[in-house]
């Protein structure tokens, strides 16, 4: 199951992409980032667990050297300072518990991409977290409703992320239908807002979903999405399909070379694959 998810290891590419950061750092202006976390803990608990000192060195360093925006805003243009936007996806206890509290502590936000069949302890969704990660819910800990509404009542954006969290290219277009409207339909229920923003599980454009998902996503109102391709926003970007960076314990180095383009090469593949898509 875990093979389903974006890889986190750093591959060879990425080192060489790496090595000449180290000689040479561009500092574009009018770049924009979006990064994306899952989970946020003391102790890492999963490959995709974050350290909670790391994250807030992560914080200081992007509040220090970025303008950090909602985002809705990562398709504006970017002035002098790098835009980046903060995302989570899944949505676990622990985003709740430690992310949001360093969050306040910096005066930044970030945006939760919740998978509703947690919320709603729908078998399918919470079958797919034990399975991937091998572990207890007691473990896990995704977040309930009330979790969700406390998420909320703090001032943080929440978006969609399907209901089951199953790979959406792998569903027929009547169930990715379903997936994507039941999401909407039972955040907007919760928090009694309009939900325009959601994140593709998996989110590897031409592996997670396709042409057909970014049709049904905007017949439903979608108006931004997150996908995972490791490189920044391009003003000509879809906004049915953003480019974001995965991110667990880098250090500020690789943020930085993250936010200033060091490692953009990796994401570019996924544009081909994407156009040669159905």
């Amino acid at each position: 199951m875990i093979s389903q998810l974006p890889p986190r290891n750093l591959s060879r590419g990425r080192r060489l992409l790496q090595s000449a950061f180290e000689r040479f750092t561009p500092r574009p202006a009018g770049r924009s980032v979006v990064l994306c976390y899952h989970s946020v803990r003391p102790h890492s608990l999963t490959s995709y667990s974050t350290h909670t000192e790391v994250f807030e060195r992560h914080l200081a360093w992007l509040a220090e050297h970025c303008e950090v925006v909602d985002f809705t805003e990562a398709l504006r243009p970017a002035g002098r300072r790098p835009r980046v936007s903060i995302t989570f996806d899944d949505g676990y206890l622990d985003n709740v518990q430690f992310a949001v509290p360093l969050l306040e502590a910096y005066g930044l936000e970030a945006t939760f991409f919740v998978t509703t069949g947690f919320i709603e302890r729908d078998p399918t969704a919470l079958a797919w977290v034990q399975q991937t990660y091998g572990m207890s819910l007691e473990q896990i800990q995704p977040l309930d409703k009330v979790a969700l509404s406390e998420l909320f009542s703090v001032g943080m954006p929440v978006g969609a992320h399907a209901h089951t969290h199953r790979r959406l290219r792998d569903l027929s277009v009547s169930e990715q239908r379903d997936e994507l409207e039941r999401s909407k339909a039972l955040l907007e229920q919760h928090l009694g807002v309009e939900i325009q923003t959601m994140a593709y599980p998996f989110g590897l454009p031409a592996v997670a979903f396709d042409r057909r998902t970014v049709g049904i996503a905007r017949g439903l109102g979608y108006r931004q999405v997150g996908a995972v391709q490791y490189r920044g926003v391009r003003p000509s970007d879809d906004p049915l399909r953003i480019p974001r960076f995965v991110l667990t314990n880098e250090t500020e180095r690789e943020l930085e070379a993250i936010v200033y383009g060091g490692l953009d090469l990796m994401g570019m593949q996924y544009d081909l694959r994407y156009a040669l898509s159905r």
